[in-house]
């Protein structure tokens, strides 16, 4: 198997960056139809999602050199960073 140049590994960077994108605006888009009791629930599943998963892929994006699935893994933790202070508690 051929290694990979810079430029293949960022434009596929890139690319799952750009499609975490758009599965984010479509989710805030049902969010911003959703009623409140909904809401909340969006609210504690995405708090989760964006701190467990978002640590883990970016822990496992340094471990296995893998940019995408650490650039998926920051992506998830930037989205949501204005609640790092309640992350682990």
């Amino acid at each position: 198997m051929a290694r990979k140049n810079i430029g293949q590994t960022l434009i596929e960077a890139a690319a799952c960056g750009l499609t975490a994108y758009l599965i984010g605006r479509a989710a805030t888009a049902l969010y911003q139809q959703s009623t409140p009791e909904e809401r909340r629930r969006w609210d504690s599943e995405r708090v989760m999602h964006h701190r467990e998963v978002g640590c883990l892929a970016a822990a496992l994006g340094l471990l296995t050199e893998s940019p995408n699935m650490l650039t998926a893994g920051l992506g998830l933790i930037a989205s949501d960073a204005q609640d790092v202070d309640q992350w682990f508690k």
